[in-house]
């Protein structure tokens, strides 16, 4: 099937992760900026999320009322999100979408599997972050979906057995949150290979392809263009200091690509950079408007090579 394009201008989850001093917003601009930099011929769907997006100030941050507008907000969102992954694939296409932030990854995959619903998906992501944080509460309000979440949430979901995940490019951390993460990660059998163990990608992209392909029909890839060193990728929301170079990125992502199993993939988190948690309350930022759109515009030509090398594969 040919792959077609589904710009999904979301961030509701960096938003969320703001309450724990996580990541910075600006990802709802990054399709715009990828788009700007591919072929505008290929075939595209444009989703109106922006209405979904909602961004709390620092009255409304830890306010109950506004946490559970922008839950129900990031779920409507989420539903749109897996009814057009579904509807490309029931139209011949399979789909290449476009963050975003990667609490994406959950309503794309979940979209997928209701088209197939007799496939066993794999799962292969890059990325600098686990992302398997719990479902976290604030203000009396529980289960919050953030950007931090969508790989526990497709395991306790069960849509993608643990054997079959495969996580690339994770940077080890001293701190509880990550090491909770892997534990949980590591007892449900998914194969993370660190930032420093990577070294051929060729021979990094056929030891994820064994596990994500044992028993399936075929794998999800999903790209996080912060996996990348920050020089590289600045303009994401949590810049990797000591992250992968773009070459080898680069050749990774051909070789997963290459394999021909591929039935749908992201690449998501290139960001505008638009507000720190500090910004939120009112500090001022080191970036100036002209560094910030810089960094969006360097790591979204970026992010097109990544999309085209996946979409030609």
């Amino acid at each position: 099937m040919p792959c077609r394009l589904l710009a999904c201008p979301f961030d509701n989850g960096i938003q969320t992760m703001l309450r724990w001093r996580r990541g910075v917003t600006g990802a709802a601009d990054g399709p715009a900026a990828i788009l700007a930099h591919l072929p505008a011929g290929w075939p595209r769907e444009l989703l109106p999320l922006e209405p979904f997006n909602l961004s709390p100030g620092p009255a409304n941050l830890f306010d109950a009322e506004f946490i559970r507008r922008q839950q129900a907000a990031t779920e409507t969102a989420h539903a749109l999100v897996s009814a057009a992954a579904a509807r490309q694939i029931e139209a011949g296409f399979w789909p290449l979408a476009l963050g975003g932030d990667h609490s994406l990854t959950f309503p794309l995959l979940r979209g997928v599997r209701r088209a197939l619903p007799h496939r066993r998906l794999g799962l292969v992501y890059i990325d600098a972050h686990l992302d398997m944080r719990p479902l976290e509460s604030a203000a009396g309000v529980d289960g919050l979906v953030s950007s931090g979440n969508s790989f526990r949430r497709l395991l306790e979901a069960g849509l993608v057995a643990g054997s079959n995940i495969v996580a690339i490019g994770i940077h080890r951390s001293d701190s509880a949150v990550f090491g909770d993460m892997l534990a949980f990660a590591r007892s449900h059998g998914v194969g993370v290979i660190f930032d420093a163990d990577c070294d051929e990608p060729e021979a990094v992209a056929e030891r994820a392809l064994v596990a994500a392909l044992a028993g399936t029909d075929g794998f999800y890839l999903s790209v996080d263009i912060d996996a990348v060193e920050a020089w590289a990728a600045p303009g994401v929301s949590a810049p990797a200091a000591a992250g992968l170079s773009p070459a080898f990125v680069l050749a990774l992502v051909q070789a997963l690509a290459g394999s021909n199993r591929l039935l749908a993939a992201d690449v998501v988190e290139v960001s505008s950079r638009r507000q720190t948690w500090g910004e939120l309350f009112g500090q001022p930022s080191a970036e100036n408007e002209s560094d910030r759109q810089a960094k969006l515009l360097r790591t979204a030509k970026l992010a097109a090579q990544v999309v085209q090398i996946i979409g030609e594969g």
